[in-house]
């Protein structure tokens, strides 16, 4: 029996989902698996050959002018009826045949010469690129193209890994998205670094910080016996989504417990909107302090909480940031005794993490010793939406 939501309306709701995907540019790819092959891809700028290739004397071997990006893991359609009727007995390979097979948009486009491999029966089967032609699907550019059996001997294969010059990893989940889905190897694992980091900080910041009662993040500030909620860092978190895992359950949604009706304005004029508009030049000293949260509807209020003690920015009372780090994120010149959490939000606001791989892994890692105090809960988030900021950035780079 359904309480809160009307069980039909939910069934009807998830009809409309599933139609809703269903006629989606991989509509006519839905009801079949796809087959996920090693795909060797000819790089045009680091081949020497005439165009059309025509004057090519071989296309794997020394004398080959071909040069290939290597593809792991890439999805391709329309395969899975035709390896079952391969067999290799004694006398070698029985059976040959051309087919078709289809290329998703928005991944590769495919050239006459390319190359892909099958591990099949104990075997690599490596199949060669015919022709390609554009298949168009409700609007959207699929490629068709015909291939044939090229070789199962071994050797083939390995003499073409030596005119492999990149090797790339296809993100299959991030086909057809905004972000890119073809990611050369050393990068990708830059970024499962980052990710493994990132998660590590999480973990370490929820353990420190949320408090399940309230689903809140809570500094308790002992000296003046309070338990402190920033709404200003609940907005920044929320917007930018920082404690949400795609496609995991393991996520936190925040609302925030301290709101007013000149909120939206003061947000706007706050810390964090500088952050996120990156206005160095509006940086200066911050001094808050703290109010009583008198939201009737607060869930601090429903408990009953006299200790909680939320934060403005009108009461000059104590040091929101360290003047410290504002001064060195106006001069741009860091201190020799920075945590990497300094030096990460220093050089961020002066230009000089200009990609994922500017970060210094190293140092980042250490952070899972955080230590439970107001800065670290007002700065930990703003590093996470720097390490966020980058890797969103990189992923949507052509």
């Amino acid at each position: 029996m359904g309480y809160l939501i009307d069980e039909k309306q939910f069934i009807n709701q998830n009809i409309i989902l599933y139609e809703e995907k269903m006629n989606s540019q991989y509509s006519r790819f839905l009801d079949k698996n796809p087959t996920f092959v090693t795909y060797y891809h000819i790089n045009n700028i680091e081949s020497i050959a005439d165009t059309g290739f025509q004057n090519v004397e071989a296309i794997i071997g020394d004398n080959s002018p071909l040069r290939y990006q290597k593809i792991k893991d890439f999805p391709i359609y329309g395969l899975d009826p035709i390896l079952p009727d391969l067999s290799d007995d004694e006398e070698g390979l029985t059976i040959s045949y051309d087919s078709e097979l289809i290329i998703l948009p928005n991944t590769i486009k495919p050239t006459p010469h390319d190359f892909f491999t099958i591990d099949h029966l104990g075997k690599t089967f490596l199949f060669m690129v015919n022709d390609v032609k554009y298949d168009t699907i409700k609007s959207n550019n699929y490629y068709k193209i015909s291939f044939h059996i090229d070789s199962v001997d071994d050797d083939e294969t390995e003499n073409l890994e030596k005119q492999v010059q990149e090797v790339y990893n296809c993100i299959f989940r991030n086909i057809g998205t905004q972000e890119k889905c073809l990611i050369l190897e050393e990068d990708a694992e830059k970024l499962k670094k980052l990710n493994d980091i990132y998660k590590l900080i999480v973990d370490r910041y929820k353990i420190l910080f949320f408090n399940k009662r309230y689903n809140s993040f809570i500094f308790e500030d002992v000296k003046n016996n309070v338990k402190v909620y920033d709404k200003f860092l609940t907005e920044f978190i929320i917007r930018n989504k920082l404690f949400q895992e795609k496609y995991n359950y393991n996520t936190l949604y925040l609302v925030n417990e301290d709101p007013t009706n000149r909120f939206p304005v003061e947000y706007e004029h706050c810390i964090y909107r500088i952050i996120e508009r990156n206005k160095k030049e509006s940086i200066n000293n911050i001094r808050c302090g703290y109010n009583i949260i008198r939201n009737q509807d607060s869930i601090f209020n429903v408990y009953s909480d006299i200790y909680i003690r939320g934060i403005n920015f009108v009461n000059d009372e104590f040091d929101y940031i360290n003047p410290d780090l504002i001064e060195q994120i106006q001069t741009g010149e860091k201190f020799y005794n920075n945590t990497v959490v300094y030096d990460t939000i220093v050089d961020h606001f002066n230009g000089r993490l200009d990609a994922i791989y500017a970060f210094d892994l190293t140092r980042l890692e250490d952070i899972e010793y955080i230590n439970y105090d107001f800065e670290s809960f007002i700065l930990i988030p703003i590093l996470l939406y720097i390490l966020k900021l980058y890797v969103n950035k990189f992923m949507k780079e052509n």
